[in-house]
């Protein structure tokens, strides 16, 4: 499950596997082709917000985002160099999705951080093929200009802290040539 995966899509690797619907804009959210289907519930407990404002209303977008499955808004939240995943891969992991609760966030170095490391679990309405209902999900939050971006968590952070991630990798940079 990649924040489920990003909160449910996250990054790919490589652009092999896109959609050509892909490219399309103002496409319905998922809850409006299907408004009777569950949304994943989402908790972001007050103790674990953190000190800057701006960041736990970022936090509360991306969750926003992925209850409602918006697509569109949800490739938006990713950082330039970073691809999400494909809008297939999207609506497969939204629908298993049973609740994803913010567990922690992690400052990054710098006063004030630029970069945050977001734990996650997503608690999924059937096991996955591995027999698991629950899966961790780091993910990186970070400054792209003025506004907040989301990203696969770097090994050397996600060592830094001792986060343990039961999802597959959220992707890599995509090799734009920059």
């Amino acid at each position: 499950m990649v924040l489920a995966s990003c909160v449910v899509g996250g990054c790919r690797c490589s652009r092999d596997d896109s959609d050509a619907s892909d490219a399309q804009i103002d496409r319905q959210t998922l809850v409006e082709e299907a408004p009777h289907a569950p949304r994943p519930h989402v908790i972001f407990p007050a103790g674990v917000h953190g000190g800057d404002a701006s960041l736990n209303a970022f936090v509360e977008h991306v969750l926003q985002v992925c209850q409602m499955g918006d697509y569109d808004a949800f490739r938006q939240l990713f950082g330039s160099i970073y691809e999400p995943t494909s809008l297939a891969n999207f609506r497969r992991i939204w629908p298993q999705v049973k609740e994803i609760e913010i567990q922690r966030i992690h400052a990054g170095e710098g006063d004030p951080p630029a970069v945050y490391v977001v734990e996650a679990q997503a608690r999924l309405r059937q096991e996955d093929r591995k027999g698991r209902k629950e899966v961790n999900l780091p993910i990186m939050i970070f400054r792209e200009g003025d506004h907040w971006r989301l990203g696969p968590v770097p090994k050397e952070f996600r060592d830094r802290v001792g986060l343990t991630s039961t999802a597959p990798s959220t992707g890599q940079e995509t090799d734009s040539g920059q």
